[in-house]
């Protein structure tokens, strides 16, 4: 646990936004799956307790607000605040879910950051490629936002595919 609670401070502490929020928001991404990719290869902790720390390090940096926002589309606004809430908390349980099967299936392979551009007025697109082997690569983008509590992610694209569009 005291792990675990160290590596949630320094996520956060090193999510906040300075004068270069691309510079930023590179290193955000860097940070957090170089922290994902080390507990996946820690060999030392069984399966639940990676999964475990892995789920920790998603709630942390998931804006899963906007993103269960963005999934609901129209639908948000017509909804009560009970069904919202339902909804958030279905939403937070299938993102984190499939983010941790996409990353448990991976075996070595490491994630290499290779930019960073401004998406909108309020994002950042950060650019990445999974390595697979030497010939084989799978680009990943990483949608991000800069809040008061620090950077987070609202959208994962994996070669084009958008998982926010996709779960719309």
């Amino acid at each position: 646990r005291l792990y675990l609670g160290a590596m949630l401070a320094a996520i956060l502490a090193s999510s906040s936004a300075t004068a270069d929020p691309l510079s930023d928001a590179t290193i955000f991404i860097t940070e957090l799956s170089d922290r994902a990719l080390a507990i996946m290869h820690n060999r030392t902790e069984p399966p639940p307790a990676r999964t475990l720390a892995l789920k920790a390090i998603f709630l942390a940096v998931l804006d899963i607000d906007a993103m269960s926002r963005f999934a609901l589309g129209q639908f948000w606004s017509e909804a009560d605040d009970g069904l919202r809430r339902d909804y958030r908390h279905a939403y937070e349980d299938y993102v984190v879910r499939s983010l941790i099967e996409r990353l448990t299936s991976y075996r070595g392979e490491t994630l290499r950051v290779t930019g960073a551009q401004p998406a909108d007025d309020k994002d950042i697109m950060v650019a990445s490629m999974i390595v697979l082997s030497s010939d084989r690569s799978v680009r990943l983008e990483w949608r991000v936002r800069a809040t008061p509590s620090g950077w987070r992610i609202v959208d994962l694209s994996l070669e084009g595919l958008s998982m926010a569009r996709t779960q719309r």
